[in-house]
């Protein structure tokens, strides 16, 4: 699955001149983490 990010930390995980370090890693997934929950998988293959 994508990452999946709400709105708000889009600019920051986007932003070319900020550095991809740990700290940002671990607040992104952190802001994915109830989105991602809530989807839900439809159509496609499932085997």
């Amino acid at each position: 699955m994508p990452l999946v990010l709400p709105t708000e930390p889009h600019d920051d995980w986007l932003n070319p001149n900020l550095a991809g370090e740990g700290d940002l890693l671990a607040e992104a997934l952190s802001a994915s983490e109830d989105l991602s929950r809530s989807m839900v998988i439809v159509g496609g293959n499932n085997s």
